[in-house]
């Protein structure tokens, strides 16, 4: 049985609740239909904007924004990581981030969890 997801058009604005458990550092990495990934959090100059508070509900990307989906059609897989420790900029690259990152943090120092939505014209 398939699963029913959530369907979008191309130029909606869309949003992502977060609710950590721990205080956390999180980094939203989005895969596109074609397999493309990007770091949609943070960017370049919010790097130092991405904690949340423990219990805290909070919204990315906040401030009264949204995210504008402006990429092609198809499924796309928001896949989002948590860490105890702030990483560094270079923690991912060209959107991924690097295994040998995340293999050196103890698996109770970080956490990952995914959600996909579809874009249709």
């Amino acid at each position: 049985r398939g699963e029913t997801l959530a369907e979008f058009r191309q130029g909606d604005g869309i949003l992502f609740g977060i609710k950590a458990t721990a205080d956390c550092w999180y980094y939203a990495v989005v895969i596109d239909p074609h397999g493309k990934p990007k770091l949609w959090y943070p960017i370049q100059n919010e790097w130092n904007e991405n904690s949340a508070p423990a219990g805290k509900a909070i919204t990315y990307p906040g401030n009264n924004k949204t995210l504008s989906l402006e990429g092609p059609e198809g499924v796309y897989i928001v896949k989002l990581f948590a860490t105890r420790e702030k990483l560094s900029r270079n923690a991912f690259i060209d959107g991924l981030p690097r295994a040998d990152v995340f293999q050196n943090l103890n698996h109770k120092q970080w956490s990952e969890n995914s959600v996909s939505f579809r874009v249709a014209n």
